[in-house]
């Protein structure tokens, strides 16, 4: 488990320093594992900081907020 919150932690901050992240609700689309697995993570961004966070198996078919793709399409 604690591999997979840094993985999600390090996936947030790369989308941040490209500049990618917008107040709010966040969406991150990505892989992850040596599978290659679908992961989706969420977060909440206010007055620049992060506010909360959470993983999904998966991508969801449904968009909330800014969709942030790190993974094929």
């Amino acid at each position: 488990m604690d591999k997979l919150v840094k993985y999600i932690v390090e996936d947030i901050r790369r989308v941040d320093e490209l500049k990618k992240i917008k107040e709010g609700h966040n969406s991150i689309k990505t892989v992850y594992g040596p599978d290659n697995k679908l992961l989706e993570i969420r977060f909440y961004v206010k007055d620049g900081e992060l506010y909360s966070f959470n993983a999904f198996p998966n991508h969801s078919s449904r968009d909330a907020g800014n969709v942030i793709w790190l993974a094929p399409q």
